[in-house]
């Protein structure tokens, strides 16, 4: 009899025994750790942590040791559970710390008395070595992460997300850094950027595609908007813990915000607290792109908001004019303060503006540690200066 050869059945056994040797066999039960082959992940990344119908879930991207490449790793534990949680950074020198979990976010104070020492930096974006160099060399926290300012604050004047390779390791060092600091009598002041509203929002034009592909994998959507919504929803531990946060705080005399403080924020007559509770009440909308029938809200949310506005450095043609030295008075002595603090739009180097009121901290930070090319703002004993990831400081000139 002529032996006749079935290529598709050869075919079929071994898509059979590659996903066996891929995927094995798992039972559904709540210790369960699955490994699932993704393709155009990089790196570790992670933890995740989501609340789901009775559990939490920790997910993770790992290296696969048979296979090689990175799998997710997803686990189930109690709801009620606070796990101290392993960060490994995804950088050259594979950096790593322990977060504690917690199971609620307080909504923080818009004001605070001036404290004797203060750090503030800005559009961090997923960078994680040039962060972790300017805290280390500045006395923020040790190599061990642990918090040794004292009673010193610490101030995120937003971004700190996107662009970056390293995001989630960034963002769960400022959610342990809160904790640690607290435990002195220190403070860390993470104000919102519009990076991390446009991530809440489901924007991913600056989101790396790692990113992308990991939140289509976890929340198995495959419109990438979507995906990222899911990401920062309420069900995430990040997610539930960046809504609680504030666009703007004002600490001793200065007014930290992301973006700056326009004119017309001045005009409305909105005070700090109502701007802070009026971004939190819209933060899942898109004011800017779709505006409302809300006029408060179109412009806290908005390019004249405090997570937009540029026009305390440049001039936007169209919508606005650059502000004039009495601009700024008039909108600091409305809220009855002597300095600025912004981020947002980019500067040579840490620089003061208007005569001193004004103090701008975006500035195109290093991918490698300790270069001396990083640089914060620092207030000391009512005096400010710059200084680098080497912890040496600058005067501003008078």
């Amino acid at each position: 009899m002529k032996k006749i050869f079935y290529p598709y059945s050869w075919i079929g056994v071994s898509l059979f025994l590659l996903s066996v040797f891929s995927f094995g066999f798992h039972q559904p039960d709540t210790s369960a750790v699955q490994l699932v082959g993704v393709q155009q992940l990089r790196g570790v990344d992670g933890p995740y942590v989501f609340t789901r119908k009775g559990y939490k879930e920790i997910i993770r991207v790992q290296k696969r040791k048979r296979l090689g490449g990175y799998g997710i790793n997803r686990e189930r534990i109690p709801v009620d559970s606070l796990p101290l949680l392993k960060v490994v950074v995804d950088n050259q020198d594979q950096d790593s710390f322990f977060v504690q979990l917690r199971d609620k976010y307080i909504t923080p104070p818009t004001h605070y008395e001036e404290p004797e020492n203060l750090l503030a930096i800005g559009d961090i974006e997923g960078n994680f070595n040039a962060f972790y160099s300017l805290l280390i060399n500045n006395r923020i926290m040790d190599s061990s992460y642990n918090w040794t300012y004292g009673k010193g604050h610490l101030v995120l004047v937003g971004d700190f997300v996107d662009r970056g390779h390293q995001v989630t390791e960034v963002l769960w060092l400022i959610y342990h850094l809160e904790t640690e600091a607290a435990k002195q009598g220190g403070m860390v002041h993470y104000i919102l950027g519009n990076h991390e509203v446009m991530d809440i929002q489901g924007g991913t034009y600056y989101v790396q595609d790692k990113y992308i592909e990991l939140a289509k994998r976890i929340s198995g959507q495959q419109n990438h908007r979507k995906a990222m919504r899911f990401m920062m929803s309420k069900r995430s531990a990040i997610g539930a813990w960046l809504r609680s946060k504030n666009v703007i705080e004002k600490i001793g005399p200065i007014v930290f915000v992301h973006a700056g403080l326009s004119p017309a924020l001045r005009a409305s007559g909105l005070t700090l607290e109502q701007v802070n509770k009026i971004a939190r009440r819209n933060i899942e909308r898109d004011l800017l792109h779709y505006p409302s029938y809300d006029e408060e809200a179109n412009l806290v949310m908005g390019e004249h908001g405090p997570l937009w506005y540029r026009g305390l450095l440049v001039s936007n043609r169209e919508h606005y004019p650059k502000a004039t030295q009495e601009d700024l008075e008039k909108v600091l002595a409305f809220y009855k303060a002597r300095y600025a603090v912004i981020g947002h739009t980019l500067v040579p180097t840490v620089t003061n503006d208007y005569y001193g009121r004004l103090f701008c901290i975006d500035i195109k930070q290093p991918h490698q540690k300790n270069t001396g090319k990083a640089q914060a703002l620092m207030l000391e004993e009512g005096m400010f200066y710059r200084v680098n990831d080497f912890g040496i400081r600058g005067n501003f000139s008078k």
